[in-house]
């Protein structure tokens, strides 16, 4: 069995968050303001989140195990005079994912947070706080595969 697809991961991840809703009250789009970190669309609202997959590796170099190692970091962006609003949405964040087990589309997995970075200057009032995630990942049907 192949690695799950990364497009599957990301959008479990993304309708996760999206469902999330101490996340979504604190976003000026609600739900809407949860998208894949290569969102291209205009009229984008802030403080808004945005999830980028970084990489996905096999557990192992056996080859019956179909697990993965999968790292990713949600951004956190909010317009402002300050970097507060960033880091509150991080915050949050943070405090959702970390230990979490998440149910996908044919995956299952359990995150740690690894790192949350303070917020940085974008432009002029635009800031992002970034937060670094890892989450091994499972085949639903693993079945007996305990690699």
């Amino acid at each position: 069995m192949a690695l799950i697809s990364n497009e599957v991961i990301q959008a479990d991840f993304i309708a996760v968050l999206k469902a999330y809703a101490t996340l979504t009250a604190l976003l000026s789009s609600g739900a809407s303001g949860v998208k894949e970190d290569q969102y291209q669309g205009k009229n984008i609202g802030f403080p808004a989140v945005r999830y980028n997959l970084i990489d996905q590796r096999p557990y192992n170099e056996r080859e019956q195990c179909t697990h993965s190692i999968l790292g990713f970091s949600i951004r956190c962006y909010a317009e402002g005079a300050s970097s507060k609003m960033a880091d509150q949405v991080a915050g949050v964040v943070v405090g959702f994912l970390h230990r979490r087990n998440i149910q996908g589309t044919g995956w299952y997995g359990f995150v740690r947070a690894i790192n949350t970075n303070g917020a940085v200057h974008i432009t002029e009032d635009l800031w992002m706080t970034e937060a670094y995630f890892q989450a091994n990942v499972y085949p639903a049907d693993r079945g007996a595969d305990y690699g």
